[in-house]
């Protein structure tokens, strides 16, 4: 009879163990590594450049011409904001909401009374510029640069309110329209 052969205690020891894990390699190569951090120098450099380049003294407002209470000063003529609000146009069954600021020229000498009027007058301007936009077509309303029927429309107003020849011209910086109804 044959028999077995006795096995080394040692040797089942090792059969039963599990396998030890491979030596740990590297995920990423040199080469990667450096490009990464050159990326990341380049990036952290195009930032510096840029703040540097936008930074800079700001402007005074005496330098610029803005009086303390937001009007601008220019030579002879000073500009003044007259209203800014929403107004509703529903001429064509669409209903439109714009939004608005007007601003006008003023000469210097004038600058008291339009203020004086400006102080009493405020809902009456108010209204006067609601009915303007209300009235006009929304394709007059909608000829952007020039905005002309309005300011035609505005100027003839503003001449009632605030008497002939005070407002120079009409400034309208902010014009934005929304449809209200979907």
């Amino acid at each position: 009879m044959a028999t077995k052969p006795r096995n080394d205690p040692k040797q089942e020891q090792d059969e039963g163990a599990p396998d030890e894990p491979a030596p740990r390699t590297a995920r990423f190569s040199w080469a990667t590594i450096i490009i990464v951090a050159a990326v990341v120098l380049m990036e952290t450099c195009t930032v510096l450049i840029v703040m540097w380049l936008s930074s800079g003294p700001s402007e005074v407002a005496a330098a610029s011409g803005v009086k303390a209470d937001g009007s601008v000063v220019q030579g002879d003529e000073i500009e003044e904001l007259i209203v800014e609000g929403k107004a509703i146009n529903t001429k064509r069954g669409v209903t439109y909401v714009y939004r608005f600021k007007i601003h006008a020229t003023v000469a210097k000498g004038d600058l008291p009374a339009v203020h004086e009027v400006l102080e009493r007058r405020r809902a009456t301007i108010e209204d006067a510029v609601r009915q303007v936009i209300a009235r006009l077509e929304p394709r007059d309303l909608d000829e952007e640069p020039e905005l002309t029927a309005l300011r035609r429309a505005l100027s003839h107003e503003f001449e009632q309110l605030f008497g002939p020849e005070r407002i120079k011209k009409l400034l309208v910086p902010e014009w934005t329209r929304m449809r209200a109804d979907y």
